[in-house]
This record gives C-alpha cells, sequence and structure tokens, in this order.
C-alpha cells in the first residue's frame, strides 16, 4: 500500500544533471530540521471521533508534517482537511495542526494548496504531468535545484504552451509535430549549460528564500538543462495533440554516467524518446537504450534523429517523487 513518506535527504543516489556540488560543499552551513513531534492523546482522540480511526505515526513531507493513515475508506469529503492527501481512494494522510519549522522545500507546494485540492505521491516511473504538479528537486539530496512546481498559469509558460497548442490545428503528420516542439523548446531555452548565471542566480534565489521554482520562471530565464527541456517538451507535446510520458533515468554515453530526463512517445508500435537537451538519445527506440550495449547506428532512429555517439544507454530511476493533484494518478499507464 502507498504511503506517505518524507524527503529523505540521505538518499545519495538521486544526483541530478552533473549536480554533483552540495551547498556544504559550497561553504554554507547544512539547515537543521526539526523533530517530528509524537502523536498526542488529545489528537487520537480528534481523530477516533472524525474518522473512526487512529494515525499511526507523523511523517514529514516537505516542510508539512502529516498524520499518517493506515488507509481509510469511505471517508466524508466534509472531514477532509485542506492539504488531505489521498491515493487509490484510500486517506493516507492529514496535516497536522502544528508546523515542525523544518526547512527543507514544500512538497507539495503551498501555492498549489487550495480548498478542494489534494495531493498523491508517485516515485520514479514515466509519468504523466499537468497544472498544479510538484516535481522532487536535487536540492534535498545535496544539489542545487529546488523543486519544480507546474503551473499553466505563468505567463512565460502560457505563451510557450499556447504555441504549442497552436500546432494541434496545422496539418502535420506525427513526427513533423514532434519536431517542431523539439525546435520550439530548444529555441526557448536558449541558455542551456549547467553553469549558466542566470540559472545559478534563479536556483540560488529559490534556495535562499526555501523556495518552489515556477517552471515558467525558466522559460522567462531562457535557460535549462535536461529536466526543463524535458518539462517543456513533455507539456508543449501534450498541447500539440501528442499524448507522451516524463521519465527520469541513469544515462550513460561512453565513461560517463549521469541522470538524465527524457519525454518518451508511442507511435507506429513502439516507443521513442525525444530529447530537446541531448542529441545522443532524441530519436531513439527505448526498446535498445534499455539493452547493455545501448543505441547503434542499426537500430531504428527517427528522420531528426542525429546522434553524435553510439553505445547509450537509458535506466529508469526510482525518483524522483512527484506530488500530483488527485485525479491525475488515475490517468498514470
Amino acid at each position: 500500500m502507498p504511503r506517505i513518506r518524507p524527503l529523505d535527504p540521505s538518499r545519495s543516489t538521486a544526483v541530478t544533471d552533473r549536480d554533483r556540488a552540495s551547498d556544504s560543499a559550497r561553504g554554507a552551513a547544512a539547515p537543521k530540521k526539526a523533530p517530528i513531534p509524537d502523536l498526542s492523546p488529545s489528537e487520537r482522540a480528534r481523530s477516533a471521533k472524525l474518522l473512526g480511526d487512529v494515525p499511526t505515526r507523523r511523517e514529514r513531507l516537505g516542510s508539512l508534517t502529516y498524520r499518517v493513515y493506515p488507509g481509510i475508506t469511505g471517508v466524508s469529503p466534509k472531514k477532509l482537511v485542506l492539504g488531505a492527501v489521498i491515493a487509490d481512494g484510500k486517506l493516507l494522510g492529514l496535516r497536522a495542526a502544528a508546523q515542525t519549522g523544518a526547512t527543507s522545500q514544500r512538497g507539495p507546494s503551498k501555492l498549489f494548496e487550495h480548498d478542494g485540492v489534494r495531493y498523491a505521491r508517485l516515485s520514479g516511473q514515466p509519468v504523466k504531468l499537468g497544472h498544479g504538479a510538484v516535481i522532487e528537486g536535487s536540492v534535498e539530496t545535496g544539489g542545487i535545484q529546488p523543486h519544480y512546481v507546474i503551473d499553466t498559469n505563468h505567463p512565460s509558460l502560457k505563451e510557450l504552451l499556447t504555441q504549442a497548442r497552436a500546432l494541434a490545428g496545422e496539418k502535420l503528420d506525427f513526427w513533423e509535430r514532434v519536431d517542431h516542439v523539439v525546435a520550439l523548446v530548444r529555441q526557448t531555452l536558449r541558455r542551456k549549460a549547467y553553469r549558466s548565471p542566470p540559472y545559478l542566480r534563479l536556483l540560488k534565489e529559490a534556495r535562499t528564500h526555501n523556495a518552489n521554482v515556477s517552471l515558467g520562471d525558466y522559460v522567462a530565464s531562457a535557460c535549462g538543462v535536461c529536466r526543463e527541456h524535458a518539462l517543456l517538451t513533455h507539456l508543449a507535446l501534450l498541447e500539440a495533440g501528442v499524448d507522451c510520458r516524463y521519465m527520469y533515468a541513469r544515462a550513460t554515453q561512453g565513461d560517463l554516467s549521469e541522470d538524465h530526463a527524457v519525454v518518451l512517445v508511442r507511435h507506429g508500435g513502439e516507443t521513442w524518446v525525444v530529447d530537446a537537451y541531448n542529441r545522443n538519445f532524441h530519436g531513439a527506440r527505448i526498446q535498445d537504450l534499455l539493452e547493455p550495449g545501448g543505441s547503434s547506428p542499426s537500430a531504428p532512429h527517427l528522420p531528426s534523429a542525429d546522434p553524435i555517439e553510439y553505445g547509450c544507454t537509458l535506466r529508469v530511476n526510482d525518483y524522483p517523487t512527484y506530488w500530483l493533484p488527485v485525479g491525475e494518478v488515475k490517468k498514470q499507464r
């Protein structure tokens, strides 16, 4: 049964996009996290009265503390408080009244904690994302990337998606539509270097204020690396009428091994990788990249594919964490 779990800052494997320089290595002191308070007798009594069951423990999800339940079904919506988390029709967590004072990133972001909006949690796997989703960044694992927030009402992101939506009405074949979206994303994120000053400034400002970053802010700054490219490609393809999934994987290119984000599309009975950031993966079949030998010149590729290196592989990660508004989870296939 899925359950609420805190982000684990000790997990050392989720290092992203050459993100190996932690804040502590730069001289910044690691923030101290407040302990998770124990369940109080009055808290148990209130839960038993309202829900007919008592929480098993308290756990932290980002900077919020939740009362975690074994999985209560048939709960009246009127009894659900702001920030409740539900998955598979079962209540998994309710926000505790007291805040912990923790300084970790927020997930789900308070920006989308409106009445009636509840979040569920997924980890790893190819995923379909939309408005209100929060994607775990590397800041929880010693990196510099805050959590991502998808706000399709952000003016810069809205403009990009409007351009992509116009492609849905044009007479284009499948791959022409995909190529137009890839070109749009590459043109939008002109600054693609990981150490680009605008990129680093955006991340630093968010970390300074313990804030998540709206995906539209990367569009406005015209900067981003593989994750930003893949997230924008994913959303733009959906707007252009191309069903797709966002995937985070472990990638190898020669002697280089690092985490990498791509988009998957299904066409002609095959699953293909769309990658606006790295040409070595763009246009390859996922089944070839998942093989030990990786990509090869003899394997099928998209017409627009132009790899400069073969033998590249992908392996699906079991991270990051995605917080999705309830209702989005049922769309995962």
